[in-house]
C-alpha cells in the first residue's frame, strides 16, 4: 500500500477530510444533485478544520476568519455546483467550510459537530435537504438556517 507521507506530516487537515470520508461512509455520489459538493466536501472539510483545532478555539476562529473576505467576493452558489475543477476549488474548500463556521458559530460549534457527525452516520441519502431537515431535527433555529441556505444557494 503506498501513502502520501505529506499527509501525515504537513497536511493535517487533508488527511483528517479523507479519514473522515472513509469512516462516514460517504456513499452519495450522484455529483448532480445540488448540494452535493456542499455536504460531501465543504462539510467534511469543515468537520476536518474543527478536529484539527478543537484545542484551540482562537486558531480556529483565525483560521475562518482568514477565509471571510475571500468569500465575500466568491459568486460560486455552492448549492447548484455541478462540477468541482480548479476553478470552484477555493469555494468548496474554503468558502464552503466558512459557510458551516458561520452557522457553528451561532449553534455553538460543538453543537454543530454532534449534529454533522449525527447526520453522517444515520443518514443513508446524505443530502442538502437531509442536512437542513437533521438541522430542523436538531431544533436549530430558522433564521440561523435561512441564513446559510441563503448563502450557499
Amino acid at each position: 500500500m503506498l501513502i502520501d507521507i505529506s499527509f501525515l506530516t504537513k497536511h493535517y487537515t487533508s488527511f483528517i477530510h479523507e479519514y473522515l470520508h472513509s469512516i462516514l461512509n460517504n456513499k452519495y455520489k450522484n455529483t448532480s444533485r445540488n448540494g452535493f459538493y456542499l455536504i460531501n466536501e465543504s462539510l467534511i472539510e469543515y468537520l476536518a478544520q474543527y478536529i484539527y483545532y478543537h484545542d484551540s478555539i482562537s486558531e480556529f476562529n483565525s483560521y475562518f476568519k482568514s477565509k471571510e473576505s475571500e468569500c465575500e467576493k466568491d459568486s460560486i452558489k455552492l448549492y447548484s455546483l455541478k462540477t468541482n475543477t480548479a476553478a470552484s476549488f477555493s469555494s468548496v474548500y474554503n468558502c464552503g467550510p466558512t459557510y458551516f463556521y458561520k452557522m457553528a458559530k451561532s449553534i455553538g460549534f460543538h453543537q454543530f459537530f454532534n449534529i454533522a457527525i449525527t447526520f453522517f452516520i444515520q443518514n443513508e441519502e446524505k443530502s442538502f435537504d437531509t442536512f437542513i431537515s437533521s438541522l430542523k431535527t436538531n431544533k436549530v433555529d430558522d433564521a440561523i438556517i435561512d441564513k446559510f441556505v441563503n448563502s450557499v444557494k
